[in-house]
């Protein structure tokens, strides 16, 4: 980092670390077995819910992984000078993802092939090999912001832990940005800074950085509110906030420069540690483990809605377009559904029509179903109804688009209109 970025950070840390209670001791820990930094990184959480981070000025994607490189390790760490990256797990050779971003917490979803990451209480996604957009803000069922350390996702579910009150393992909407507790542990006994889920079992693991009473280490978290201690950290290490499982193995990774530990499932011991990318210490720091997944379409419907103003005994054709965002071939229909049924009960609307009906979409590409609004031997009015966009898109299977129609009349004087045809036109929202 710069040095101005060094000066800010060093400041707030002083300041957050002078307000901490003096009760640390000569071994850098307090009674109840937390660090100085697990201390300073509770501050920052605190911080953080009170005043959400700004969203950054400076976006910059990254370049994607190289031809042939395969990094499905994701690390990151809280500093917006300082890359996220993929690691290539046999090499340690590290690729930037995206550069500008705090990374707390992270967590990949197959479905969607996207990262999700959080700083503090603001929660981001990076479509694999995309940009970063900002999906919002964390918060509880009353509206407070809830700063997470960690995310995990598994079989459609986002989790999270935070490292103050209330200490629990959450599950958060990923539509409404919602939190709930999932799994209240007591606070005093673990303080989680890293969180996966291991795709083949669907068993949550965590990183605890508590002296006491268990002992720090890699843990399985249990249903209970227990939970398991697999491993002990390695020698030397007290704080390990970022977590990633994925082929076997679980992936410790540290905020500073060093190593990223890797733990063997199956043979129950440490493996050859794979290096950090980062040359700079920081607060917090996280994993993702990007799943080879089958490919899937991704479909895109443009506009949201159509509507169109046209006099009685008219058509008009207006284009709906229909893109797949995904990588494999995308099989639509289109139906109509009047207002009153939606698109759970799909219907004639005889004043619209759609062509064609069905089609199959390549990946990158993008099809025009052509839509005609006909006020044949209508009376003027409003008309509204839905098409309806079924796929085998597995996020989203069904997409409705509202369309209405504003028939329009007006009189005829010897052939010449009369009154304002302003309102004779065409709208796409």
């Amino acid at each position: 980092m710069g040095p101005e970025t060094c000066h800010r950070r060093a400041a707030l840390a002083a300041l957050l670390l002078a307000s901490l209670p003096a009760a640390a001791g000569a071994n850098g820990f307090t009674a109840g077995g937390e660090s100085a930094e697990t201390a300073l990184e509770q501050s920052l959480a605190r911080a953080a819910e009170l005043a959400p981070p700004p969203v950054p000025l400076r976006i910059e994607p990254g370049s994607g992984l190289p031809a042939g490189v395969d990094g499905p390790l994701f690390v990151g760490v809280d500093d917006v000078t300082v890359p996220a990256y993929r690691i290539d797990v046999t090499n340690s050779n590290a690729t930037q993802a995206f550069v500008g971003f705090q990374v707390w917490g992270a967590a990949y979803d197959p479905a969607g092939d996207r990262v999700l990451f959080n700083s503090g209480s603001m929660l981001y996604e990076w479509p694999v090999g995309g940009a970063v957009n900002l999906l919002g803000t964390i918060v509880d069922g009353l509206g407070a912001a809830q700063a997470m350390v960690s995310l995990a996702f598994h079989d459609g579910v986002l989790y999270a832990t935070k490292n103050i009150a209330n200490e629990a393992v959450w599950t958060i909407d990923t539509s409404t940005l919602v939190a709930t507790v999932l799994i209240d542990y007591v606070d005093a006994e673990f303080d989680f800074g890293g969180l996966a889920v291991d795709p083949a079992t669907g068993d949550l693991y965590a990183t605890n950085d508590d002296t006491s009473p268990h002992g720090s280490g890699l843990f399985r978290i249990n249903n209970d509110a227990t939970g398991t201690l697999i491993a002990p950290y390695p020698a030397g290490q007290t704080d390990i906030d970022g977590l990633a499982i994925g082929g076997g193995f679980a992936y410790l990774v540290i905020d500073e420069p060093g190593s990223i530990y890797v733990w063997d499932f199956a043979g129950g011991a440490y493996a050859t540690p794979l290096t950090n990318p980062w040359t700079s210490s920081e607060i917090f720091s996280a994993g993702a483990w990007i799943e080879a997944g089958t490919p899937a379409p991704d479909i895109e419907v443009s506009p949201a809605s159509l509507a169109s103003t046209q006099p009685p005994d008219t058509q008009i054709d207006l284009p709906l377009d229909i893109s797949n965002l995904g990588t494999a071939v995308l099989n639509w229909t289109v139906d109509e559904a009047p207002l009153a049924d939606t698109c759970a009960a799909p219907g004639d609307v005889p004043w619209l029509a759609a062509s064609p009906l069905a089609g199959a979409t390549a990946p990158a590409d993008t099809d025009t179903v052509t839509v005609t609004f006909d006020s044949t031997g209508l009376a003027g009015g409003l008309y509204e109804g839905f098409l309806c966009i079924a796929s085998d898109d597995p996020v989203d299977p069904l997409v409705p688009v509202p369309v209405s129609l504003l028939v329009d009349e007006m009189p005829f004087v010897d052939g010449f209109e009369t009154g304002d045809t302003s309102r004779w036109s065409s709208a796409v929202p």
